[in-house]
C-alpha cells in the first residue's frame, strides 16, 4: 500500500519597504498635534502672559519648532534612522537640537519683542536656552517615535498589499493553467469521437462549448455560485462518459444545500481530470468513479476515488499537472487551518480527500 497525506500551506516572504508617513494622508494627525502643543503651552503660562499675547507667542514658538521637527521627519528619519544608521542618526539630531536653540531663542526675540515686555537678555538667558532645549528636544523625540511608528504601519500595508497583488498574481497563472490542460484532454476524447464517426461527436462539440463559455466568461472572478460549478463538473463527466458504455459506473453525488454558496472556480475539475485521464474508469468494464460532495454549514466535504490498473498506477496515478495546481491553489486560497488534503494510492484504487473551511 502506497499512502500519501498532505498538509499543505504557503509561507510567501514579505519584502521590508523602508517609508515614512506623508502630510497628505495625516494631515489630521499634524493639525491635531500642533494644536495639542498650542493648547498645552497655554494653559500650562495662562497666568504669567497676558491671554492674546500668549496665544500669538505659541503660534510663532510652534512654527518655529515645526521646522526641526519636519526637517527631522522627511529628511533625517528616512535617511538614516529607517535605515538602521542609528549612530549618525543620533548624532546629527543631537547636534541639530544644540544649533536650533540659539537659532529659535533669536527669531522669537526679532518677532515678539514687540509685542512682549521681556528684556531682550531674557531671551538669550541660559533659563531660556534650556527650556528651548528641553522643549525642542522632546519634540524631536515625539516626532522620530511617531515619525517610526506611522512608517511601520504604513510599511506593514504595503507589505500586505504587495502579498495580495503577488497572491492575486499567481492563482491567475494558476486558473490559466487549469483551462489549457483541460481543453487539451477534452479535444483528445472528441477526437476519438469524431475518428470513429460517432453520433456523440456533434453534441460533444456542443457542450465543449458551452463549458468553454462558463470558462471564459462566467468563472472569471474570484468565486462563483457553487450550484454552477457542480454543473460544470456534470458537463464534464457527461462529456467523458460519451467514451464508455458504462455509465453506471461513474458516479457524482451532491449533498446538502449549496443554493447560495460561492466557491474558487475551477478548484475541482482537477481532480475529475486526473481520476479519468490516470485512472481505469473508461478503459474496462471494471473501471469506476465514485464522487461525493457535501456541504455541511460553512464547512465543504469533496471526496472522489476511482479505480486504477496495476499498469496506470506504476506509471502516474498520482501525477498529472492538475493536482499539482490544486495543492498550489489550496495553499493560497485556504493557508494553514482552511483546508486539509488527504491523498491516498493502493494497489487498485485512487482516492482523494478535501475538507474546506469556507469563509
Amino acid at each position: 500500500m502506497v499512502k500519501e497525506s498532505i498538509h499543505t500551506t504557503t509561507e510567501m516572504s514579505e519584502p521590508t519597504i523602508p517609508t515614512v508617513f506623508t502630510l497628505k494622508n495625516s494631515i489630521w494627525i499634524h493639525i491635531i498635534t500642533w494644536g495639542g502643543y498650542m493648547l498645552l503651552s497655554t494653559l500650562i503660562f495662562t497666568e504669567v502672559t497676558a491671554m492674546k499675547n500668549l496665544i500669538f507667542k505659541n503660534v510663532i514658538s510652534a512654527l518655529l519648532y515645526a521646522i526641526p521637527v519636519y526637517v527631522n521627519i522627511y529628511y533625517f528619519l528616512p535617511r538614516y534612522f529607517m535605515k538602521g544608521q542609528y549612530v549618525k542618526y543620533y548624532s546629527i539630531i543631537s547636534l541639530l537640537v544644540v544649533l536650533i536653540v540659539p537659532i529659535i531663542a533669536y527669531l522669537q526675540y526679532l518677532i515678539l519683542s514687540s509685542t512682549d515686555s521681556t528684556l531682550y537678555y531674557e531671551y538669550f538667558s541660559i533659563a531660556h536656552y534650556s527650556s528651548i532645549l528641553i522643549t525642542a528636544t522632546m519634540i524631536i523625540i515625539i516626532s522620530t517615535s511617531v515619525g517610526h511608528t506611522f512608517n511601520a504601519i504604513r510599511t506593514t500595508q504595503l507589505q500586505r498589499e504587495l502579498k495580495n497583488y503577488k497572491l492575486e498574481a499567481e492563482l491567475k497563472f494558476l486558473k490559466t493553467q487549469v483551462n489549457p490542460h483541460f481543453l487539451f484532454n477534452s479535444l483528445n476524447n472528441i477526437y476519438s469521437l469524431a475518428v470513429t464517426e460517432s453520433k456523440d461527436a456533434a453534441p460533444a462539440i456542443l457542450k465543449l462549448s458551452d463549458m468553454m463559455r462558463y470558462m471564459l466568461y462566467e468563472s472569471r472572478g474570484n468565486k462563483v455560485p457553487l450550484d454552477k460549478e457542480i454543473g460544470y463538473l456534470r458537463s464534464y463527466i457527461e462529456l467523458q462518459k460519451l467514451k464508455t458504455a458504462n455509465e453506471q459506473q461513474i458516479q457524482f453525488t451532491i449533498e446538502g444545500n449549496v443554493t447560495g454558496v460561492m466557491i474558487e472556480p475551477m478548484l475541482f475539475i482537477p481532480f475529475f481530470e486526473n481520476s479519468f485521464k490516470h485512472g481505469n474508469v473508461i478503459d474496462t468494464d471494471q473501471g469506476w468513479l465514485k464522487s461525493i460532495l457535501r456541504l455541511e454549514k460553512n464547512k465543504l466535504h469533496f471526496y472522489i476515488a476511482n479505480s486504477v490498473t496495476h499498469e496506470k498506477r506504476n506509471k502516474d496515478a498520482v501525477g498529472g499537472i492538475g493536482l499539482e495546481n490544486v495543492r498550489k491553489r489550496l495553499d493560497l486560497l485556504y493557508p494553514k487551518g482552511k483546508h486539509e488534503m488527504h491523498i491516498e494510492l493502493l494497489p487498485d484504487s485512487f482516492t482523494v480527500d478535501l475538507k474546506l473551511q469556507l469563509s
